[in-house]
């Protein structure tokens, strides 16, 4: 079964690589601003500066987070799955509550 706990560290990894901003100007040389107007606007923001300063903030960055999300979303899939079988009628490991006086699906028996 998947493991949720390195699943969650994982996704905070991806959320602070990808907490990165650019306001380096338009090829990322701060001819037109200041460097320290980035930082500023990053640590009101929560941010990091982007050490790599170009017109763009990498992609990678994007790449990377998303991917995480891929892989948690199919541990939660891989989840649903086994609770799905071990609720068919033949396995019957896992049933819905039901209180007393709700309506319930009676089983015959062959």
């Amino acid at each position: 079964m998947p493991n949720l706990r390195d699943a969650k560290k994982r996704l905070e990894a991806a959320q602070r690589e990808i907490s990165v901003c650019a306001i380096s100007g338009a090829v990322g040389t701060f001819a037109n601003i200041d460097p320290g107007v980035e930082e500023y606007v990053a640590k009101k923001m929560g941010l990091e500066p982007e050490p790599a300063s170009t017109q763009i903030i990498p992609r990678d960055r994007h790449a990377a987070f998303f991917a995480t999300l891929g892989v948690i979303a199919s541990s939660v899939e891989r989840i649903a799955t086994e609770i799905r079988h071990l609720q068919r009628t033949e396995v019957a490991e896992a049933e819905e509550f039901f209180a007393k006086g709700q309506k319930r699906l009676v089983r015959h028996a062959p």
